[in-house]
């Protein structure tokens, strides 16, 4: 992925690098919980109004 948007590694021991890619594969992905939107107000139906802002 780095070689892919042109980085490299620089000092990287390889073993701790593949014992965390392990560790990460191990992970369980999280499960996603989408958020629920709240209900919008009643239309109000009544007639509108012109108001003056300005004298």
């Amino acid at each position: 992925m780095l070689e892919i948007a042109g980085l490299i590694w620089v000092n990287t021991d390889v073993d701790k690098l593949r014992e965390a890619s392990a560790a990460a594969a191990r992970e369980p992905t999280p499960i996603r919980v989408p958020c629920e939107r709240k209900a919008l107000p009643p239309v109000d139906t009544a007639p509108m109004q012109q108001v003056e802002t300005s004298k």
